[in-house]
């Protein structure tokens, strides 16, 4: 297996298309700028500037913001509000907003069937 990003590259997709690496996309690799800002106003609400959480994010999908812990969402409120729970530690700043991005949840168990499909081949 390899990032499916690597793989895109021209030398290194080469490498793995001669080895018959299987190209695994991962969420930080197709993560999307978040619009405007974020506040984190507790440890489990996020408040949004200028924000469009309702066509940016979904339920699952983890919130990386600068020099803090990543947050996966587990409700969206409304285009400026959502609740979220850390992943790891809870480090942030109140009354300090950030920029941020949107990685997707990503089904990994299509990952998983497409790789014992390949072992199963012989691949």
């Amino acid at each position: 297996m390899v990032a499916a990003s690597t793989a895109r590259q021209k030398f290194m997709g080469f490498l793995t298309r001669v080895f018959g690496s299987i190209p695994v996309e991962r969420p930080q690799d197709i993560a999307q700028a978040g619009q405007g800002k974020v506040e984190f106003i507790d440890l489990n609400t996020i408040k949004g500037h200028d924000s469009k959480f309702t066509k940016q994010a979904m339920v699952g999908d983890t919130l990386k913001a600068e020099d803090c812990s990543d947050f996966v969402i587990s409700e969206i409120v409304s285009d400026t509000e959502m609740k979220v729970k850390a992943k790891d530690e809870d480090k942030f700043e109140k009354e300090h907003q950030y920029n941020y991005k949107i990685l997707p949840k990503l089904d990994q168990s299509q990952v998983f069937t497409s790789v014992w499909d390949e072992l199963n081949q012989g691949k």
